[in-house]
């Protein structure tokens, strides 16, 4: 089987957009706003906070979780392991 063979039969079997697939808006209320798609809320904030606007400690998210949610909160930024932040 090719690629492109195996892509259609789970996009068939799944729809168009998989249920794990989250998308999450992110804005810093000022300047910063981004629409990002990705499998795990962690890798999505971990790879738009490199976009940060220098001197940015907070954002603010919105996005519908697997269970249908609406969710809407504040996430500190830099997300990561404390102990390479301090270095």
């Amino acid at each position: 089987m090719e690629k492109s063979e195996i892509s259609e039969k789970l996009e068939s079997h799944l729809g168009p957009k998989s249920k794990r697939m989250l998308s999450v808006k992110i804005t810093d209320g000022k300047e910063f706003s981004e629409i990002k798609d990705g499998l795990g809320f962690k890798k999505i904030i971990k790879g738009v906070q490199g976009n940060l606007p220098k001197g940015t400690t907070s954002i603010h998210v919105e996005y519908v979780n697997r269970k249908g949610t609406t969710v809407s909160r504040q996430v500190a930024v830099p997300m990561g392991r404390k102990k390479k932040i301090g270095r």
